[in-house]
């Protein structure tokens, strides 16, 4: 009570802090950027509109039943409906519009979906794919599969699709190995297995490869030699080469590897990232109670000559645990975290993940990952960014973005253990999936969820951040691939009265999630706004979605009227109101990713205007500032 008592003090100051800022900006701020419409005229004409006799009562659901479940036609919530679903890994299959994610179960399982709703076990990963008697992996103890499909011209792989895991070795392995190897019996190592379609079954990849020759210093003498992979061989050991004689000080050390990762590039080189589990060095940790060695999980990355022939002179330690780089000194302050936010990265460094998206205002690499342990409640996904594939990569801090999913205070007790995020790109979108916790606070069993995820400019930086709409525990608009319908809110041109900053921020897609998405939420200058959207010509709409201010003061309670427009007719749905119970009493806010929804039959629409002018915690007060985090059309 005490802790919760000082966070609520420590918040009201924010606020009255926040909130005078907002109104002496309004006060200076006579015509609002973003407002092409004179407001007591955008007012007047909304206000004609809703009183008209032609103006049609629309009928409408908010998404919502009374059995506590949802439309799902327009609408997903990540509910959790698993019981063993940790470490998921989505792939989208263009041919049949699938998402197929690939979890960490006893044994390892793939479902599909289209909606983020509904999940269709599909099967086994490993469908009797290897021989617990002759291969390497112990059967009970298999991690983090990855896949992505082959791109190449070698005939051994032409239409495959690619799975590298992680896994434990069998304590008996050695028995299984020339008695010149050393010892692998009971270590975390990493495999390939390969499938004709996504949904497997996989089977451990077997035959040749011609491997770089080092010589006792890590040099490569300029000699390959052929290499026979069976079932009882792990796939990638990371053990030779340059780097390794950097680190190690010798060669053939057999190290502690997890979740290996591959990554294809735009020219259609292939790169895997792992995970190297207490690497040290002479570097010491710039933390203010201590002086140590840095000693723990750093992420390398390797050019691979073939799926399964990684070029081991490329080798490359990419992160460092506590910096924000590998070579240099400067701290990396969210990574030094511990406690109540669980980001320290000495214990583990998981579920990497390399991307380079579509639609950036600059090309770059994010490494994302998951720092601490998965029992932890603020378990995140943050990232690093570089300008090529291995790097160099530097760490992003708190004042750039990051983390990119994890929890806060405002969610209460309904989301934890947010880590593990799968970047994947479909139909113009990105997504991220990632596990949370089944039940609050509890490491098991972990479960899937997903959000949408967007790409913020940072001038400060000159590159973009990923900005993750999530995690949410509220209905969110299904993938427009599910349904035809995706949020055209972009597309239109936003006019707002009575705006304290810009109504750009109420179609930029942006959903306010933690405190530091302040900055991006539209806010009156207190009282009413008056919004619309108008399209060059006219579009179908299903569903909207006008998401709150996560600041419980200036959120607003309900919307007075929805008007919608086209050249035949006008509609209006009244009162829509933002439901009660996304108001956290617990911490004195609004859960973050929440809306109030209406869905109807598909519309015709050149213009919708929208009137708000009631405060969630103040609704008498006609002059009390209202904040609109964002507003999705779901429409075509």
């Amino acid at each position: 009570c005490d802790r919760m008592a000082k966070v609520n003090k420590d918040r009201n100051k924010v606020k009255i802090k926040k909130l005078a800022c907002w109104l002496i900006a309004g006060a200076l701020c006579l015509s609002a950027a973003g407002c092409a419409e004179n407001a007591n005229s955008i007012d007047q004409t909304a206000d004609r509109l809703a009183a008209s006799e032609t103006t049609e009562i629309l009928p409408y659901s908010t998404g919502l039943t009374e059995n506590g479940k949802y439309d799902n036609d327009v609408f997903y919530r990540n509910d959790g409906d698993f019981d063993n679903a940790a470490d998921p890994v989505a792939y989208f299959n263009e041919d049949d519009g699938y998402f197929y994610v690939y979890v960490t179960s006893a044994p390892m399982s793939i479902y599909k979906t289209k909606d983020f709703g509904d999940y269709e076990w599909v099967g086994y990963i490993f469908e009797n794919g290897y021989n617990p008697a002759t291969s390497w992996a112990s059967h009970a103890s298999n991690w983090a599969p990855r896949i992505v499909k082959y791109r190449g011209t070698d005939a051994r792989f032409k239409d495959k699709y690619l799975m590298y895991f992680g896994a434990k070795s069998r304590d008996d392995l050695d028995s299984l190995q020339p008695e010149d190897k050393k010892s692998l019996n009971d270590k975390w190592l990493s495999g390939l297995a390969i499938a004709d379609t996504p949904s497997g079954p996989f089977k451990l990849w077997t035959g040749t490869r011609n491997m770089k020759k080092f010589d006792a210093s890590g040099v490569w003498t300029g000699e390959t030699t052929e290499q026979e992979v069976t079932e009882a061989d792990p796939l990638i050991a990371f053990n030779e080469g340059p780097e390794i004689q950097r680190i190690f000080g010798e060669q053939g050390v057999i190290m502690t590897v997890i979740d290996t990762s591959p990554f294809y590039d735009d020219n259609g080189d292939l790169y895997l990232y792992t995970v190297i589990q207490n690497v040290d060095d002479t570097r010491t940790d710039p933390g203010d109670k201590e002086t140590r060695r840095v000693t723990g999980p750093c992420i390398f990355g390797v050019k691979m000559l073939d799926p399964v022939t990684p070029d081991l002179d490329t080798l490359v330690q990419l992160t460092k645990p506590f910096y924000k780089t590998v070579n240099g000194n400067e701290k990396h302050e969210l990574s030094m975290k511990t406690g109540m936010v669980g980001l320290d990265e000495g214990g583990y460094v998981q579920a990497h993940t390399t991307i380079k998206p579509d639609g950036t205002k600059v090309k770059k690499y994010y490494l994302t990952f998951s720092p601490g342990g998965y029992y932890s409640i603020y378990y995140p996904v943050t990232a690093a960014v570089a300008d090529n594939p291995l790097g160099p990569y530097t760490k992003l801090d708190e004042n750039e973005g990051q983390p990119i999913v994890t929890i806060n205070n405002e969610m209460g007790e309904k989301i934890s253990g947010t880590g593990i995020g799968s970047f994947v790109e479909a139909d113009g979108e990105t997504y991220v999936f990632y596990h949370r916790h089944k039940d609050y606070g509890k490491p098991e069993p972990r479960t899937i969820a997903v959000d949408r995820v967007l790409w913020r400019y940072y001038p400060e930086l000159g590159y973009d951040v990923p900005h993750c709409n999530g995690p949410t525990s509220t209905i969110q608009p299904v993938p427009g691939i599910a349904n035809g319908y995706e949020n055209i809110a972009a597309q239109a041109t936003v006019a707002a009265s009575n705006a304290a900053n810009t109504a750009g921020y109420l179609n930029d897609g942006y959903v306010a999630i933690h405190d530091r998405d302040d900055a991006i939420v539209f806010r009156t200058r207190g009282g009413r706004t008056t919004i619309t959207f108008t399209f060059e010509e006219e579009r179908e709409v299903r569903a909207i979605a006008i998401y709150n201010d996560i600041n419980i003061d200036t959120a607003f309670g309900a919307v007075d009227y929805i008007i919608f427009e086209n050249a035949a007719a006008t509609y209006k749905i009244e009162d829509l109101v933002f439901p009660e119970e996304y108001g956290s009493t617990l911490y004195g806010s609004v859960i973050p990713g929440a809306a109030a929804t209406a869905c109807f039959r598909p519309l015709k629409v050149k213009k919708i205007t929208l009137v708000i002018s009631k405060s969630l915690s103040e609704p008498e007060d006609e002059k009390a500032v209202i904040g609109i985090s964002d507003i999705f059309i779901m429409g075509k």
